[in-house]
């Protein structure tokens, strides 16, 4: 991927010929052809043999500045060190360092992570399953370890790790790897002079230059500076053995440096190397390489000139403008999306009028226009065009490219429908106008005048529309009430495919970089950058959010980083004020943390249409309303209606015609009559027969092109089967709807008493608990036993004056009694109080029993202090159940938890009377 204005390091990359079954390695000068190469190194191994591979061969002496000036150069060479590493170096390195370096390139490659996301096992399942511990952590590592201790160490080494940013990590990578190996140098053996040479290992690199050692360990001896050579070079030796001669002319000395090797290769491959080095420090292009074999005569420092090469528009980008932390985007890296070169959608510039701007945008905007044809004389579009013109805007442009091949395949009642492009510059996209606008800021005005119903309305349209990409087997990945349009007051169109992926067959896409919605993303999305359909259905539960809360961002006010760990903990958006229970479960149901319990489109569609139904109680509303289409012979036949079937095996599915909701556009055409009550009388314009339904033809002109007509006719010929199909599926749902209301009443009769039952057990004291008659749910009472000949139970006769154990029991009740009248409507300091002051009177009770047990019978030890373990427990129990109040408590759910909390409570103040009885019975 080259960089639009060209990169600012690109002299630090060279290119290498390597032979995969020997790994020879042959490097290529930058004046070499290759008819050059394949004449040199055909002869020694078959050119089917060999990888050209691109490296950053010669490396600046300061990364940072190759980080500040050139990213790209930056990204790419710390890539091929890390692969370097796993290759060749990762299997001899000890498993703590291996695994600390493995954690600090998960972090560098999932940079949203928090730190504790491999404290939940799903997280590591999903990383080892879909991305692959073998990426980050060399073989022997991964099959030596057991899976949970490997988990284990990953987990406490990534918290180490996790405040460093991108570049941090690659820096500390580098910073350790050095220890291990030196990755910015290269090694050669050779000898120093010729006849009685001096057998050395020559050592090129930004920091030593041109250096020797002779043992590993001493310190390198710098022979010259990259910027005294003059010039190099090389020549096969006159010695028998054929060996390499590399000659460096030094600055300011007499003879020449002479490096021996032991081939001509090797010598052509250290020359390459400090030729570069010299052209990186002179910044010059012109080489100091000069052939005196006599084979090759041709002077290496007047090259011939390279071929112009022209990009592909398509491999430019322009960076981006930064964000803050709060914003609806975040920077995720992202690859390209392939477009086709011909659009067969191009549509003539001079036949739009552009009216005005209806919308602004951070990189383009948006405007409304006439559409004119002989066709259609005029037709309001909207026209998406880009901000950024000539090379600047070439990366902008090919998004627009690509968003508009993505929704020329979709043809649907609740997407937005593209009209054609305008691929010469200015790229223009022209797409249906929706005259009410982006629906955030249509909640926001209206929001006085929308009711439940309505909003509800909004949010199956959307679960229909998606279910459609569902069937497509395309992701949206950014559904959101921004790009969200409403064509008229009851009829919303899903927009801005920008971010639309095709998942083929592997039914998810995983995305490289790119600005992506955090607050609106499930955390497999922020984690792993994996986009699935079921990522889809937890962007729309949030996106159903924004509906109920009239156009409110979720998360309002904290950071993108900081989403994560909420939702890791289990915060959820809370439930709107207008919400229905049902609703608000279905919500939660789509944000369950993991994909596999979350609902299919088709689901939800269906659960959502029983809620519009129990809302308008009046199913007759639906019978006298239809789905009409603006185009009825376009509309794909793979739609399916609220009476779902079994998906089909299809690669595209057909499309059927659904049912549709109350209060459908009035702009529609309207094809299919529903009852004989609906049919429209014998003078409308409209007419209907027995066998067939029909459109007058002048109607018929005006609504279809000519290439349109044929389809039509086949339209209306299956009016009438469509039609008793329709009214079989009406009468199943009027059905299934009275079934579902018995059902329902009886499940409200249910859940009333449940309720009341819970309030009881939560609100009850002690005593009352004690001396209450068992519940009906509670097995019958055993048959009464005749207790007149016995004697009092002998605890009635103890004397309590001066007894701590009971005096102390007494007190723990107290502080249960307390907290259970405190705790709905304490705090969350007060809460902690409450358990405190639980667990201070709990304490003195053990105390109490520790100086009273000496003086009972041993016999008793054993069950008095299994009876103390159960209430230590039960306090253990209340503190667990007081930290989830304290973690939900700005939640919805924070009451069900304090309800539980007060349960635990009264299990303490119940064992802790048990606990009395023990003892009292030992001292009988």
């Amino acid at each position: 991927r080259i960089h639009p204005d060209g990169l600012h390091f690109e002299d630090c990359f060279g290119l290498r010929l390597r032979h995969i079954k020997s790994g020879d390695i042959f490097w290529l000068h930058f004046s070499q052809t290759m008819t050059e190469v394949k004449e040199k190194y055909e002869i020694i191994h078959p050119i089917e043999e060999c990888k050209y591979e691109l490296r950053v061969r010669y490396i600046p002496r300061s990364i940072q500045d190759m980080l500040d000036r050139d990213r790209s150069t930056f990204n790419y060479y710390h890539n091929q060190v890390f692969s370097d590493y796993l290759e060749a170096v990762a299997e001899k390195v000890d498993h703590e360092t291996a695994i600390k370096l493995g954690c600090l390139e998960i972090r560098r490659y999932f940079k949203d992570m928090p730190s504790t996301v491999f404290e939940k096992k799903s997280n590591f399942e999903l990383l080892e399953r879909e991305v692959g511990l073998r990426k980050f952590l060399p073989k022997s590592v991964v099959d030596s370890m057991k899976t949970k201790d490997l988990r284990r160490i990953i987990t406490r080494e990534f918290k180490t790790v996790s405040h460093l940013t991108e570049e941090q990590c690659v820096f500390r990578f580098f910073e350790i790897l050095k220890k291990i190996t030196r990755f910015d140098q290269e090694i050669f053996r050779c000898a120093l002079g010729t006849g009685w040479s001096v057998a050395v290992e020559l050592v090129v690199g930004p920091e030593d230059g041109i250096s020797y050692w002779t043992d590993k360990g001493s310190t390198p001896t710098i022979l010259a500076e990259f910027s005294q050579v003059l010039s190099i070079q090389t020549d096969s030796s006159t010695d028998p053995s054929k060996k390499g001669v590399l000659l460096l002319k030094i600055h300011g000395a007499n003879d020449p440096l002479t490096i021996t090797t032991t081939s001509l290769f090797v010598a052509e491959n250290i020359a390459d190397l400090i030729d570069g080095y010299c052209r990186l420090v002179n910044n010059t292009d012109q080489s100091l390489i000069v052939r005196a074999n006599k084979n090759s005569s041709k002077r290496f420092s007047d090259p011939r000139p390279l071929p112009s090469i022209t990009l592909n528009d398509t491999n430019n980008r322009k960076s981006f403008p930064c964000v803050t932390d709060t914003d609806d985007y975040a920077e995720i890296t992202e690859d390209l999306y392939n477009v086709p070169e011909h659009f067969d959608y191009e549509i003539n510039r001079d036949n739009i009028h552009v009216v005005t701007t209806v919308g602004e945008g951070q990189f383009g905007d948006v405007h409304k226009g006439i559409y004119s044809t002989r066709e259609i004389p005029e037709m309001p579009v909207a026209i998406k065009t880009c901000k950024f013109q000539g090379q600047d805007g070439m990366g902008m442009a090919d998004r627009l490219l690509e968003e508009a091949h993505t929704m020329r395949q979709f043809e649907h009642p609740h997407i937005v429908r593209l009209i054609g492009v305008c691929t010469e510059e200015p790229v223009w996209i022209v797409m249906e106008f929706c005259k009410y606008g982006e629906m955030r800021s249509y909640l926001q005005t209206n929001k006085h005048s929308l009711d439940t119903t309505m909003l509800i309305t909004y949010t199956y349209q959307l679960s229909q529309a998606l279910c459609y990409l569902e069937q497509k087997k395309f992701v949206h990945r950014d559904v959101a009430a921004r790009n969200i349009l409403v064509a008229q007051p009851d009829c919303i169109k899903l927009g801005d495919f920008g971010l639309s992926r095709y998942m083929e067959d592997q039914n998810y896409y995983t995305a490289s970089k790119g600005k992506l919605p955090i607050k609106w993303m499930a955390p497999e999305s922020i984690n792993f950058r994996r986009f699935t359909t079921a990522t889809d259905v937890w962007m729309f539960a949030v996106c159903c959010w924004e509906i109920l809360m009239m156009g409110v961002k979720p998360f309002q006010g904290v950071k993108n980083n900081d989403v994560i760990g909420k939702i890791e903990a289990g915060e959820r958006l809370a439930m709107p004020s207008n919400c229905r229970p049902a609703m608000y479960s279905l919500m939660s149901r789509c944000w369950s943390y993991d994909p596999g319990f979350r609902p299919l489109f088709e689901e939800i569609q269906h659960e959502l249409c029983n809620e519009i139904q129990s809302l308008t109680r009046n199913f007759s509303i639906y019978k006298s309303k239809h789905h009409c289409y603006e185009n009825p012979t376009k509309v794909d036949p793979a739609y399916e209606s609220v009476v779902f079937k079994p998906r089909p095996e299809k690669v595209r599915p057909p499309y059927r015609q659904p049912l549709k909701l109350p209060d459908e556009p009035k702009h529609r055409v309207r094809v299919l009559p529903s009852t004989s009550s609906s049919r429209p009388s014998s003078n409308s314009s409209f007419s209907s027969t027995e066998g067939e339904v029909k459109l007058p033809q002048t109607v018929r002109n005006q609504l279809y092109t000519p290439t349109e007509k044929k389809a039509a006719e086949l339209a209306n010929h299956e009016a009438q089967e469509k039609l008793r199909q329709l009214q079989l599926e009406e009468s199943k749902l009027e059905e299934n709807l009275r079934l579902q209301q018995k059902q329902a009443e009886a499940d409200k009769l249910w859940l009333q008493q449940e309720e009341q039952q819970l309030a009881n057990l939560c609100y009850v004291t002690v005593r009352n608990a004690m001396n209450a008659p068992p519940p009906p749910s509670m097995p019958p009472a055993k048959p009464p036993r005749n207790l007149s000949t016995k004697d009092p139970t002998p605890t009635m006769k103890l004397d309590r004056e001066g007894d701590t154990v009971y005096r102390d029991t007494m007190l723990v009740v107290k502080a249960v009694l307390q907290a259970n009248q405190e705790i709905m409507g304490a705090k969350s300091e007060e809460i902690f109080v409450l358990v405190k002051n639980i667990g201070k009177a709990l304490k003195e009770l053990c105390t109490s029993l520790d100086q009273e047990i000496t003086s009972l019978p041993a016999d008793y030890h054993r069950e008095i202090d299994m009876a103390q373990k159960t209430t230590n427990k039960d306090l253990a129990q209340v503190i667990n159940q007081m930290k989830l109040v304290k973690r939900f408590y700005s939640t919805t759910q924070v009451t069900d938890y304090k309800k539980c909390m007060m349960a635990a409570t009264q299990v303490l103040a119940m064992d802790a009377k048990n606990l009395l009885d023990v003892v009292d019975k030992a001292r009988l």
